[in-house]
């Protein structure tokens, strides 16, 4: 299919599941069409109400917004895709990055306090530490803190079976690559990692904060493996395509993108444009 006669792509960034370096293929796969990035909610929201006739042009739209068919994709048609991770490997990493990235609108607040991840939980000032990946999926990331249920859930797989066709499961990056090229005709999805936390605090969680990480992800859990059960049946319908192509793309990816890593040290975020 030619550029211009396929579909617009939209891709529904939830925080910390690999997609910082997936917008990055997302810029080389899409270079020279028309793209929209939401970084913010702010600006998911200004797209978010843009009339329908100047939303058709754009080829691309990706970012952390949340889902809502009819106010985010440009044309009926439109393809989505998204990552969902582990859900406590990504709260742990959203947490660390709480720290690491100062044009967060949380940052200051951050290192004002070194909150702990317990406090944050008591105080409940993250929504996107409380079933994240359910809130992004069911549509209501404004809800309050505590309040995502079952109800969000069955939104989430609903919402989940009609509209991601497409999706990728985090601990299986390169699968997920792959088999999304190949479905939609792409060239090879080279990449590298953008966005890892540095990792530099190592102290163990104590019993009640992790007591806490099971509570508030616990539906992120049942959308977990319920996402990651319908990836193993894509992992077997396209065995023999990773056999052949998974060994080779690994290896030519390994030096393919270094330069990428070194401008991402300098302009950051801003290569999403």
């Amino acid at each position: 299919m030619k550029k211009n006669e396929r579909p617009p792509f939209c891709f529904l960034h939830i925080p910390k599941t690999g997609g910082v370096t997936f917008h990055n293929i997302l810029i080389d796969q899409y270079s020279g069409e028309k793209r929209m990035s939401l970084v913010s909610k702010e600006q998911s929201k200004v797209f978010f109400d843009l009339p329908a006739e100047e939303k058709k042009d754009y080829k691309l739209v990706k970012g952390h917004f949340w889902f809502d068919f009819e106010h985010f994709s440009p044309t009926p048609d439109s393809v989505y895709f998204t990552f969902l991770r582990k859900p406590i490997s990504r709260t742990v990493s959203h947490y660390w990055f709480l720290f690491q990235n100062p044009r967060h609108w949380f940052y200051k607040e951050m290192m004002a306090n070194n909150y702990s991840l317990l406090e944050l939980y008591k105080n409940g000032k993250v929504l996107n530490l409380d079933n994240c990946m359910v809130r992004f999926l069911c549509g209501n990331i404004f809800k309050p803190w505590g309040e995502i249920d079952e109800t969000d859930l069955a939104v989430a797989k609903n919402n989940f079976d009609k509209h991601f066709q497409h999706f990728g499961i985090n601990e299986y990056y390169d699968e997920s690559l792959l088999i999304l090229a190949n479905q939609l005709g792409w060239k090879p999805p080279y990449y590298a990692r953008l966005n890892q936390g540095t990792k530099k605090k190592k102290e163990p969680f104590d019993i009640e904060t992790q007591e806490l990480m099971v509570r508030y992800n616990a539906m992120d859990e049942k959308l977990y493996a319920y996402a990651l059960e319908k990836f193993k049946i894509k992992l077997k319908e396209n065995s023999a395509l990773l056999e052949k192509q998974l060994p080779a793309f690994r290896e030519k990816n390994k030096t393919y993108w270094t330069w990428r890593v070194w401008l991402y040290k300098y302009v950051g975020s801003d290569i999403f444009k």
